[in-house]
């Protein structure tokens, strides 16, 4: 039975519109940390695979899970490998036999493997770092050596004769004698560890006992102290450990190979001599049988001693070798890598996933102003419709605040209004680096100052002139719009960004908030208990003089003349009643206040004898909150009054219940309503000629009435009486009147019962 039939149906709300951005935003956020470790195969530049040296031929070994970045060859040839995946934890391999025997997070837990330290073999036992140690195979068990675990990354770890050291960026040097470690800093003369952009320094042990580090330049100690290696008075300043043998280790220094030992410079190569072309990268070296052997980025040189020549390619589509080593029996091993054209031309992909769901992530924001705008659009559109149905005409101001909402739903106002914000945040994060003790404040002044650029800007777009734009000397002002929502905005980011700093500015800010909010609510809630009060004892003089009292900051505000004219409308003045909420319904924007607004001026109507206007508002409010069930008392009472229709009024009275009992708006905005249903519906059913069910309803409707409420006692009683006359009962229905009249004597019905008794006119202005 739609009551609203001139009305425009309303849109189901779309639930999910205000849900999906918050859903998508926390995926993204979970998304967005895991997309700088997101490394698909297919994106990877190239793989590695392992190779060794059989009969003069490369020969291939079996494939691994991850790329092998390290070969190590124990003095029993047991083959062992570094091996890493993306996005995985790094792991350790042997070979048995044609199978590889992964080792990883189920054998070290959480000590864990940190491959980029490398490998260290002592015979057959094998040293790793770990994140939280030092991992140790004995052939059978891993063990970890917590005690071992820097305070800084590790670098480099070399075991030999049953001892391991291990250094990490931090300069720590920890050393392992065979029964306990000890750790202590190198202090290298003109070395500030981590002073370097790269804080890797290098490792390396000869067979002569020598320790060497290279860092800042090479070092060398013998067990007594630490002294530079210099050649020429030149140091190794910026040279490259790229290998180690028994005799001495090969450096990548001056763009040329050297071998350098104890006694000094053992070797020298210059790339033209060792045929490097050109754009060719020098990547390791070994040394093995007394053949030198170079790894390099397309492929492997070899010197006997005489001449370089090229060796053969390791074949599978490999192009660069990425590591070479020699076992202890003069094995050959190599990892050479695979290029992947797929992920040479996709590899963009791989920096760009991050800055892809970064910016997703900001544009979430967007989407949710930008719902949340377009929902305030629709309830405005709805409040005018109510409004123009209730009153015939939308004032000015609703038409001025849709064209303002319908600016700022669009997508270049939500922009505007989080890019501000994001803004300021950059801004502010980027002054901080060049001006550490920048003040918490500017955080606000760049906001109000990207506040005042964009919307000064906003005035250099030349635009047509509106009907509406008001006529200004110079054309019209600046719109503050689409920034000015970002203000309040920013000042709740800036709360967040210092909220450990209040404590020294104003105290605890919990504190503070928690006792405003509670003043705020306690405010709220005693003005409304008093309200109720005072009227329920009919003094309405004393409801009015409240209202002011507790809107004294808005006197003339929507939700205050909304208050002033129910109170108007309990005490029966109609006329003023129809003004002041007229003038409620043009401030208001609420819709469930409006709503309330609009079912009191069909109140002030229906007093007035205005019927067809005060159905109008009924059905109105009903527009304004679908499921709002109030109005449907009045326009019970509408049908009642003008007589005749006594079946539809029963038809409200049952929807002031609805289909399965009172609805959670009733609960919050009627309150009080079953008394209104059964005392209404003992009218109706009378009307309808049904006596014993009418003289039920009256019962029920006596009995669910609060005697302490005077309006309330009187509209029951004023409506029984009305019921009891329908049905001829005449000495009943004055019982009534006079029960009414003596429960509200300055009330609503007054003027009405008093008619009915005979004693005044039937309407009141």
């Amino acid at each position: 039975m739609p009551t609203d039939a001139q009305l425009p149906k309303p849109e189901k709300p779309a639930i999910w519109s205000m849900l999906a951005p918050a859903v998508v935003a926390i995926l993204l956020i979970v998304a967005l940390p895991k997309s700088f470790y997101w490394h698909p195969a297919f994106l990877a530049p190239g793989r590695n695979v392992a190779f060794r040296m059989e009969n003069g031929a490369w020969l291939r070994l079996p494939e691994l899970p991850g790329d092998p970045e390290e070969l190590r060859v124990s003095t029993a040839g047991t083959v062992w490998a570094t091996v890493s995946r993306y996005g995985e934890p790094d792991e350790l391999a042997r070979l048995d036999g044609s199978v590889w025997r992964l080792y990883g997070p189920a054998e070290f837990g959480e000590c864990g493997v940190d491959t980029s330290a490398g490998l260290a073999l002592d015979g057959e036992e094998v040293w790793a770092a770990g994140y939280g140690g030092v991992l140790h195979w004995d052939g059978a068990h891993w063990k970890c050596y917590r005690e071992a675990a820097g305070k800084a990354m590790a670098s480099a770890i070399v075991a030999a004769s049953g001892q391991v050291w291990l250094i990490d960026s931090g300069g720590n040097l920890s050393h392992f004698d065979g029964n306990q470690w000890k750790t202590a800093k190198v202090e290298l003369p003109g070395v500030k560890w981590g002073d370097r952009d790269t804080y890797a320094p290098e490792l390396a042990r000869t067979d002569d006992g020598s320790l060497w580090i290279l860092e800042n330049g090479l070092w060398r100690s013998d067990g007594t102290g630490w002294m530079p290696v210099k050649r020429g008075g030149e140091d190794f300043e910026d040279a490259a450990l790229v290998g180690s043998g028994s005799d001495g280790i090969w450096l990548w220094a001056n763009e040329r190979l050297q071998l350098v030992g104890p006694a000094g410079i053992l070797g020298e190569f210059q790339p033209e001599e060792m045929g490097f072309r050109p754009g060719e990268a020098m990547n390791q070296a070994a040394r093995t049988g007394g053949h030198t052997y170079v790894a390099t980025s397309l492929g492997i040189l070899e010197f006997d001693g005489a001449n370089w020549r090229r060796l053969p390619p390791l074949g599978s589509g490999v192009r660069a070798v990425e590591a070479i080593r020699a076992g202890a029996h003069g094995e050959l091993l190599a990892v050479g890598n695979i290029p992947n054209p797929t992920g040479l031309r996709w590899g963009f992909l791989r920096p760009a996933m991050p800055l892809v769901l970064a910016l997703a992530l900001l544009a979430m924001p967007v989407w949710m102003v930008r719902n949340y705008k377009r929902s305030r659009l629709s309830d405005h559109v709805r409040l005018q419709q109510a409004v123009a149905h209730a009153t015939g005409a939308v004032p000015e101001e609703f038409a001025r605040d849709e064209r303002l909402l319908a600016r700022q739903s669009s997508w270049w106002s939500a922009t505007v209004t989080v890019g501000v914000i994001v803004g300021a945040m950059v801004a502010y994060s980027i002054t901080r680096m060049f001006w550490p003790a920048v003040p918490p404040w500017m955080f606000l002044a760049i906001t109000l100052g990207l506040h005042a650029v964009v919307t000064l800007g906003q005035t250099l777009v030349k635009r047509t002139p509106k009907p509406w734009d008001p006529i200004e000397p110079g054309g019209p002002g600046f719109d503050w719009g689409p920034t000015r929502r970002a203000v309040p905005a920013s000042l709740v980011v800036f709360t967040f960004m210092n909220v450990g700093a209040f404590p020294k500015w104003m105290g605890d800010p919990f504190v503070w908030l928690l006792c405003g909010l509670s003043l705020a609510m306690w405010f709220r809630v005693a003005g409304e208990k008093l309200r109720v009060r005072v009227l329920r004892r009919g003094d309405y003089d004393g409801a009015l003089k409240l209202v002011r009292r507790f809107r004294f900051y808005n006197p003339e505000g929507g939700h205050a003349l909304l208050w002033r004219g129910h109170v108007l409308v309990l005490a029966g003045r109609f006329r003023e009643a129809e003004e002041t909420l007229r003038a409620a319904v043009a401030r208001l924007r609420s819709r469930t206040a409006q709503a309330h607004a609009l079912e009191f001026l069909g109140d002030a109507l229906m007093g007035q004898g205005r019927f067809d206007e005060a159905q109008r508002s009924y059905e109105a409010a009903l527009h304004a909150v679908p499921g709002f069930r109030r109005p449907y008392r009045g326009m019970a009472e509408v049908a009642l009054q003008r007589g005749g229709d006594a079946a539809r009024a029963l038809e409200y009275v049952e929807n002031i219940l609805g289909p399965t009992g009172l609805s959670w708006n009733q609960w919050v905005n009627a309150r009080h309503s079953k008394d209104d249903y059964w005392s209404l519906k003992a009218w109706a059913l009378a009307e309808l000629g049904r006596g014993a069910e009418a003289a039920t309803a009256a019962g029920e409707a006596i009995r669910r009435t609060n005697p302490k409420s005077r309006p309330d006692l009187a509209t029951t009683c004023r409506r029984l009486g009305m019921a009891m006359k329908a049905l001829g009962r005449q000495a009943e229905a004055e019982e009534y009147f006079k029960r009414a009249r003596d429960a509200d004597p300055h009330g609503r019905w007054s003027a009405q019962v008093g008619a009915m008794l005979g004693e005044k006119s039937a309407w009141r202005a």
